[in-house]
């Protein structure tokens, strides 16, 4: 929902979302244990949709809740504050907001935490995680010489023509951070760029 009328969608967001269901629904729900839908790579975890143990959040008043997946040096988050996105004087309960940040390259945890204090109290980062589909370790291989990418998320350093440095880091379960995070009256928007494993976390998105 844009934050310049929020009540009302237009055209070319319902076409997106239409696009986006038919491309959920084409997608096999049925996933054998540790399989992934890219390809024969192998997934660290099981699709998780719900755990008695995460907790809904407790808060009572809406907010637009800014979730970044893949954040980067946080260039997003910028856009996003600067209304890029939309008006933010329109995100309910008088314009109030919240963002949270993953983002897997360690490179760029300083530069987050950077960005994050320029709005205290606004911006949580979660610095060398993956956003995932479940709760687990995995790692990937980024090149020494271009540290600012991620080169492949998962995938055998074999598999890449370059010398690769791998990482191994904690998931975030997309799943738990809406739980945990969100409440029906907020306007959440999500942004996902996590080097394909939006193919895994799409679907297990909409088992939820």
């Amino acid at each position: 929902q844009g934050l310049s009328n929020p009540p009302v969608l237009n055209a070319a967001v319902m076409r997106a979302r239409c696009l986006i269901c038919l491309i959920l629904l084409a997608l096999p729900w049925k996933i054998r244990a540790h399989a992934s839908l890219r390809g024969r790579l192998r997934s660290p975890c099981h699709c998780q949709i719900d755990n008695k143990h995460w907790r809904k959040a407790s808060r009572t008043e809406p907010k637009c809740l800014f979730i970044d997946l893949g954040a980067g040096a946080g260039s997003d988050l910028e856009a996003f504050a600067q209304d890029k996105f939309g008006p933010l004087k329109n995100c309910p309960s008088g314009g109030d907001w919240e963002a949270i940040l993953v983002e897997a390259n360690p490179v760029f945890s300083a530069t987050l935490k950077a960005v994050a204090a320029k709005f205290p109290g606004k911006v949580h980062v979660n610095a060398s995680h993956a956003a995932y589909m479940c709760d687990a370790k995995t790692a990937f291989y980024v090149n020494p010489a271009e540290t600012n990418s991620i080169a492949g998320f998962q995938q055998a350093a074999s598999s890449l023509r370059t010398e690769l440095q791998k990482l191994e880091v904690e998931t975030v379960n997309i799943n738990r951070l809406l739980m945990e995070n969100a409440i029906p009256g907020d306007y959440v928007i999500l942004k996902m760029d996590v080097e394909g494993a939006e193919f895994d976390i799409l679907p297990c998105m909409a088992e939820s």
